[in-house]
């Protein structure tokens, strides 16, 4: 049952209305979305340890909701779906595993007007930006690797004792520095300063040490990371104040930049993966497309010559993934995921398929999904011309088609990611196209992924079909965001 409270109150107001469908709707997916916004804010928080917090914890037992009574080398093996054992966040709070639960908190509260729920995620936004922070490096504990321990009020680390950070896009730069904005410039001058190998060519590694100077030369510098650096820097010369600040940011931002643009291939100019053995030919497109989309964000924050050089970096981003033949009609492979950087030719390899798959997310390769939600979100951009942004919506549009006839496997664990990606999909090419078509089938994967992750007395999702406990490493909040995204779709307020 859900519970009104106040954190509701306004929110049920927006279940009234005429339904797109003949059936009727009544208001489930808000509920689930709501109640597991309720309860993160409620019982979901760092109540544990001698000193306890706003901070969202990342893996919980879901009845009562509390921390794991049993030891992490319990956890079920979901290696498979892309979830390596030690990069989960063990009794620990990881807000860039919790993206979407933050913006599901947002967009609840823009939603209804109800600026409670926008409030929860600024407390713990701030508190982890306030007090994680390491002194000596300005890096936060978070990402792939490391994570804030609740029970032991420290850093915490699976992968081994080098307390790797690497981090992820991170969309609430604009939030992060109206809250905490002394800590959020010193991390941006810790990225600088710790995760860039050598300041003078710009040769970077996604991984570098959280708690002091350590970052070695080993091929990892991938263009999405280069694109994450960068947005963060952009943020913080736009925000900062301090003329030396401003001028390091600008630096960084030009070295990356440029040495990203140095790796471009003769022949296809796609920027590979990395520098090392195994990633030096190979062009991994979503990649790629994130940089694309933080450069995107971040032009329009600096000044020139800076921003005109970002501008043909990004043309240029662009122009190669359009060119590529992608084969997701029907009865099409996917969209490509792995293929050589100098011939721009699909090849398979051990950790990566030449292909995407549509219902089972991988380490390092999303589903056709994700890759269409990005391409949408560059068809949005203002710096595409008309013919670009067009071929961006073909493409998801074909994926959206494909997901009116692909089913989810019928057997075998299935992870709340493999769903939420789908529902966002087939709702936000609903809205660009209104053929209820597409609004029919999100509804119909809303319900399915409820009957897998969601019906018994919790309101958080399983962190899979076959396995008990909570975990947003595996798309919980993802999917909870999903299924209000898709009742904003069917009972839209007057102004969307």
């Amino acid at each position: 049952m859900i519970r009104i409270c106040p954190l509701l109150s306004l929110l049920v107001l927006f279940r009234v209305g005429f339904p797109l469908q003949a059936a009727p709707y009544d208001g489930r997916f808000l509920d689930w979305a709501e109640a597991y916004a309720v309860e993160m804010c409620e019982q979901g928080r760092d109540r544990y340890g001698a000193v306890q917090s706003p901070l969202f914890v990342s893996m919980l037992q879901r009845a009562p909701t509390s921390l794991l009574a049993s030891p992490k080398q319990s956890l079920p093996n979901l290696s498979r779906y892309g979830i390596r054992q030690h990069d989960r966040s063990w009794n620990a709070g990881n807000p860039l595993h919790d993206v979407e639960l933050y913006q599901l908190l947002y967009e609840l509260s823009e939603y209804s007007g109800n600026p409670s729920y926008a409030e929860e995620a600024d407390k713990a936004i701030a508190w982890f930006f306030s007090k994680t922070q390491h002194p000596k490096t300005g890096l936060l504990p978070w990402g792939e690797h490391t994570a804030w321990d609740v029970e032991q009020d420290t850093h915490t680390t699976q992968k081994n004792a080098n307390k790797v950070h690497e981090m992820y896009a991170w969309p609430f730069w604009e939030r992060s520095f109206a809250l905490e904005s002394e800590a959020a410039h010193r991390f941006a001058l810790g990225l600088w300063n710790h995760q860039v190998l050598d300041q003078g060519s710009g040769d970077f590694n996604r991984h570098c040490r959280y708690d002091t100077h350590r970052v070695e030369s080993s091929g990892n510098s991938f263009p999405r990371y280069g694109g994450n650096m960068i947005r963060t820097w952009a943020a913080s010369y736009h925000h900062s104040k301090d003329p030396k600040q401003k001028r390091d940011m600008l630096r960084a931002i030009s070295t990356v930049s440029q040495f990203l643009n140095s790796r471009r291939k003769e022949g296809s100019n796609a920027i590979p993966a990395g520098t090392g053995q195994k990633v030096h030919n190979t062009y991994w497109p979503s990649s790629n497309l994130e940089l694309a989309t933080e450069l995107a964000w971040s032009v329009d924050l600096l000044p020139q010559p800076e921003r005109g050089a970002l501008l043909n970096m990004l043309r240029e981003t662009d122009e190669v993934f359009l060119s590529l033949t992608q084969d997701i009609a029907p009865g099409g492979k996917g969209f490509l995921a792995n293929i050589r950087a100098d011939t721009l030719e699909v090849y398979t390899s051990k950790e990566h398929s030449g292909y995407t798959s549509y219902w089972s997310p991988g380490y390092g390769n999303g589903t056709a999904a994700d890759m269409a939600l990005m391409m949408l979100e560059r068809a949005a951009a203002p710096q595409l011309s008309s013919q670009q942004r067009a071929q961006y919506r073909i493409w998801a549009v074909q994926a959206a088609d494909r997901y009116l006839e692909e089913d989810p496997p019928g057997k075998g664990v299935q992870v709340p990611a493999a769903y939420a990606a789908p529902i966002r999909l087939l709702t936000q090419v609903y809205e660009g196209t209104k053929k209820t078509k597409y609004l029919e089938r999100a509804r119909d994967l809303a319900d399915q992924a409820y009957q897998l992750f969601l019906e018994d007395a919790s309101a958080l999702p399983k962190v899979s079909s076959q396995h008990s406990h909570y975990e947003s490493i595996s798309g919980g909040d993802n999917l909870m965001l999903a299924f209000f995204k898709l009742h904003r779709a069917i009972q839209p307020r007057q102004d969307d």
